[in-house]
């Protein structure tokens, strides 16, 4: 079985950074890093009431390797 491409759901973005930081990550996190002005969370954001969101896999791994191992914190 393989991973899914794209994630929807804060919650299932924050388990996927977590489980690839080995960090403990809450969804409310995730919505914070997106908001940042400087190198956000690459999410995408679609809707209209009730605004749903999503992030490819690969997009947050890169992002996730630029924070940690390129050396600069979220």
């Amino acid at each position: 079985m393989t991973a899914p491409a794209v994630l929807e759901g804060w919650r299932a973005i924050a388990a996927h950074l977590a489980a690839r930081t080995r960090l403990s990550i809450a969804p409310s996190c995730a919505q914070r890093w997106a908001s940042r002005p400087c190198n956000p969370l690459p999410v995408r954001r679609w809707g209209g009431r009730r605004p749903r969101v999503m992030a490819e896999v690969a997009e947050l791994e890169a992002w996730a390797d630029r924070q940690w191992i390129g050396g600069t914190a979220p």
